[in-house]
């Protein structure tokens, strides 16, 4: 039984059904960030106990979902776009694709990553 909007508002988060599928084919959402079996009521700890009871649900049912689901030709034919509006811009980066977060770490942690 999927929360109703009513239930969900207060908290926000995505409305589930009671396998943690969302109304989104293929995503599926377990813990604080489906807005909780609760509704309105957010009860603290109950939180821990939603995201191993609906991380199971909706990693068994998204495996499950998964098998069925038939794929196309992949293509990356939007990181060939991206590369071409920097070539076209005239911005030289050593980059592959697109970022989608910027890098918000300060410049001393930065310094001392591995990579």
């Amino acid at each position: 039984m999927a929360l109703t909007d009513d239930q969900n508002r207060e908290n926000g988060g995505i409305l589930i059904d009671a396998d943690a599928r969302s109304n989104i084919p293929g995503l599926y959402a377990a813990g604080e960030v489906g807005g909780g079996v609760h509704g309105r009521n957010r009860l603290g700890a109950n939180s821990l106990v939603d995201i191993f009871v609906f991380g199971r649900k909706a990693g068994l049912h998204s495996a499950g979902a998964a098998k069925e689901i038939q794929l196309g030709k992949l293509m990356l034919d939007h990181v060939k776009v991206y590369d071409e509006q920097l070539r076209s811009s005239g911005i030289e980066t050593e980059r592959v694709s697109p970022v989608l977060l910027p890098d918000y770490t300060n410049p001393e942690t930065r310094a001392r990553r591995l990579t």
